[in-house]
């Protein structure tokens, strides 16, 4: 295993910091930040994903005042369509089709992993088509819309009850909707706010082992 390196943005893709294997044909998992992240903040949860796992952070499509990135062409908000994420899914297919050819990314078993408003970029590159075995999303939402075109993946869905920034409700609201598209989800909630609770990190840890 490599230490994460960052990568310069492919033609119209994105930056991205990337962690090598040994064995290429392990896991290989697409993390997305959350709004004003950028590609290194994802790195903290790499201990709870499998040692051996391709890891590849994305940064966000559009800069922020304030510092960071994010990924709706929206303000930000949970209250979003599935089209403000159209410029941000397009750049994020072109991204993992250069990190394919050049390192063979993606050509395994590919986990969208998502925080907060990088889970709704998670799934309405889902809705679009790209080819994945699963999504991880934390403390997210998916964008509102219609539920067609989702393939039957499973879901890791972790969520805090104090989240102030997606609260819970919405959460709840959002795994039903998953759950009539006849999408399968493990769900999870702990007493936290916007982050992954222990609770919820044993119970990843458990369904990543019994998935993949």
């Amino acid at each position: 295993m490599t230490e994460p390196r960052l990568i310069e943005a492919p033609v119209g893709g994105l930056a991205v910091r990337l962690r090598e294997p040994l064995n290429i044909n392990g896991l290989h998992i697409m993390m997305l930040h959350g709004w004003s992240g950028d590609e290194k903040v994802m790195w903290v949860l790499q201990s709870v994903l499998p040692e051996d796992a391709f890891l590849v952070a994305a940064r966000g499509m559009y800069p922020l005042s304030m510092g960071g990135y994010h990924w709706s062409s929206s303000p930000a908000s949970t209250q979003v369509a599935f089209e403000d994420f159209d410029r941000a899914m397009a750049a994020l297919r072109t991204t993992l089709d250069a990190l394919r050819q050049k390192f063979g990314f993606g050509q395994s078993k590919l986990l969208l992993m998502g925080f907060s408003q990088g889970v709704a970029l998670a799934f309405a590159a889902a809705r679009a088509g790209i080819t994945m075995a699963g999504i991880i999303a934390l403390a997210g939402f998916v964008p509102n819309g219609d539920m067609e075109g989702f393939e039957n993946f499973p879901v890791f869905w972790g969520h805090g009850t104090h989240d102030e920034q997606v609260p819970v409700e919405r959460a709840r609201q959002d795994v039903k909707r998953l759950l009539d598209a006849k999408v399968e989800v493990q769900y999870c909630e702990a007493e936290v706010g916007h982050k992954l609770g222990i609770e919820c990190t044993r119970g990843l840890k458990a369904w990543l082992r019994g998935h993949f």
